[in-house]
């Protein structure tokens, strides 16, 4: 049995021992590990058609490598000090980790997860010193915590994200390439700061 996930540097809890964030994904970088060992386990499955998999493993992996650069690129364009990323869930910590984004969001990695008052109070706090002109919903969250954040703080609502699906057939992120890059050019004319250690996780 191959596990996808092996060789992913992944991202720990600070709270609870041998826990870690599921969220890898959200990092081109590691989509290229999810891709190799999936083309690994093809060929263990089915060795008889290696030449096909691998084929279709190196066309992938060129656009994935060219995404990966490309979301660095549109990162880039943001001054660091404005790379401020405010969302409903804490999802996208590996996204933040490889394009140096700061990532504060209202929950813990858990859909379920009830937000505390000090949530609340810990992202109003960011929102108001770092001067952050918008927030983002996520498309399998509710969104009216964050709305009103939004609303509390005169900022606006950026757009929406896609963190734990992909979208539907007529949606921008219907793809895991269009997904990763559809958060990233909506997040883009947005405010973003330098990445600094997540409250709950570390590397």
């Amino acid at each position: 049995m191959l596990r996808i996930t092996e060789g992913i540097d992944v991202i720990g809890s600070l709270q609870y021992e041998n826990s870690s964030d599921p969220h890898a994904w959200m990092s081109a970088a590691n989509g290229l590990i999810y891709i190799e060992n999936i083309k690994n386990a093809l060929i263990e499955l089915r060795p008889s058609s290696k030449e096909a998999i691998e084929a279709n493993y190196e066309t992938y992996k060129a656009k994935l490598v060219k995404l990966d650069q490309d979301i660095e690129a549109e990162i880039k364009k943001i001054p660091v000090d404005q790379r401020v990323l405010i969302t409903s869930h804490d999802a996208f910590q590996y996204f933040g980790d490889r394009y140096n984004v700061r990532l504060e969001a209202i929950m813990g990695i858990s859909t379920e997860a009830q937000a505390q008052t000090s949530d609340i109070i810990r992202v109003t706090k960011v929102i108001q010193e770092n001067k952050v002109p918008a927030v983002f919903i996520e498309s399998t969250i509710n969104p009216k915590m964050l709305q009103q954040i939004a609303k509390d703080n005169k900022v606006k609502i950026g757009g929406e994200l896609y963190a734990d699906s992909l979208g539907d057939e007529e949606s921008s992120g219907s793809t895991y390439i269009d997904m990763l890059w559809h958060n990233t050019s909506n997040n883009s004319g947005c405010s973003f700061t330098k990445i600094t250690p997540s409250r709950e996780f570390r590397k």
